[in-house]
């Protein structure tokens, strides 16, 4: 009786996509493991990146207290990227996690928004310095949070720091 009323329920379509699934439930459940592999693998793609610019960023960093010395770091990390990476080709997911687009390694920067306020909160996150008190609270916020998305593997958005001092 429970059947029943569960095909009632399901009505024409339902019943059609049920026996569809029941009938083809091997390669359907392939499909998703591929899948779920491949977004996966882009996933580990973005978490390697991050941890090879903060990386590069520690080990090319002799505790850089002025400004001057964190833009030539981030330029020194910079040109080390493309040296090494400008011809490869990257996967990495899509804003909305639900597929992966290719990227050439010259893109990756200007992508991840790599730029000197990231090597600031890098150098603050793995080795304290600059301190916590030289960022504006919201946008150390807002890059904190953006910092923590990049090392889980997920890409995002980054609110705009001129709109955040504003507040």
């Amino acid at each position: 009786m429970i059947i029943k009323y569960i095909e009632f329920i399901l009505g024409k379509v339902g019943n059609y996509l049920k026996d569809l699934y029941s009938s083809n439930t091997w390669w359907i459940n392939c499909i998703v493991v591929i899948y779920a592999i491949l977004i996966l693998w882009t996933h580990n793609n973005l978490r390697k990146i991050v941890k090879n610019f903060e990386n590069d960023i520690v080990s090319l960093s002799k505790k850089p207290g002025k400004n001057s010395e964190i833009r030539f770091l981030y330029k020194s990390v910079l040109n080390k990227w493309h040296q090494e990476n400008d011809a490869k080709k990257f996967w990495l997911p899509t804003i909305n996690d639900l597929w992966y687009e290719v990227f050439t390694g010259k893109d990756i920067p200007k992508l991840l928004h790599f730029d000197i306020e990231y090597v600031k909160i890098a150098l603050n996150k793995l080795n304290g310095y600059p301190p916590q008190e030289e960022f504006v609270p919201q946008v150390y916020l807002a890059w904190e949070e953006y910092h923590h998305r990049l090392l889980i593997g997920i890409r995002s958005y980054i609110p705009d720091p001129k709109k955040l001092k504003k507040k």
